[in-house]
C-alpha cells in the first residue's frame, strides 16, 4: 500500500502530469471565454432588437392613428381642399403664392393696361378677409 501511494505521489509530482493538467485547464478556459463572449454578443443583440421592437411599435401606433383619421370622410375633404384647391358651393378659394411680394393687379380704364401695386402686410390681410 505504501508502494502504491508513492507511485501516485510520483505521478502527481511529475512534469508530464503538470503539463497535461495545464493543457486541460487552458482548454477549459478557452471554452469558457468563447461561451462568455458569445453570451455577451447575444445579450447585446437582444437589447438592440428590443430597441428596434419599441421603435416599430411606435411607428405602428402612428400608422394606426393615421389610418383611423383617414377612414373618416372629413380627412378626404381636408386633403382635397389642401391639395387640389376644391371648395364647397358658395365658398371662394384664395391662393397666395408669395407672401413677401403679393401684388394686386388693378386695371386703369383710361389706358387699358395692368399696373402692379405693392401693398403693405396690413392691406394684404384686409384683402384676404374682406375682398
Amino acid at each position: 500500500m505504501a508502494d502504491r501511494r508513492s507511485k501516485i505521489s510520483n505521478i502527481l509530482k511529475s512534469r508530464y502530469f503538470v503539463i497535461i493538467l495545464t493543457a486541460c485547464l487552458l482548454i477549459f478556459l478557452v471554452g469558457f471565454a468563447k461561451a462568455f463572449w458569445r453570451d455577451w454578443q447575444i445579450r447585446k443583440e437582444i437589447a438592440q432588437l428590443e430597441l428596434t421592437r419599441q421603435q416599430l411599435e411606435q411607428k405602428k401606433i402612428q400608422i394606426l392613428d393615421y389610418l383611423k383619421e383617414s377612414e373618416g370622410g372629413s380627412y378626404a375633404e381636408k386633403e382635397a381642399r389642401l391639395n387640389f384647391g376644391l371648395v364647397k358651393p358658395g365658398e371662394t378659394a384664395v391662393i397666395i403664392n408669395d407672401y413677401e411680394k403679393l401684388e394686386v393687379k388693378s386695371t386703369n380704364t383710361s389706358f387699358e393696361r395692368e399696373e402692379k401695386i405693392k401693398i403693405s402686410n396690413i392691406k394684404k390681410w384686409w384683402y384676404y378677409f374682406f375682398k
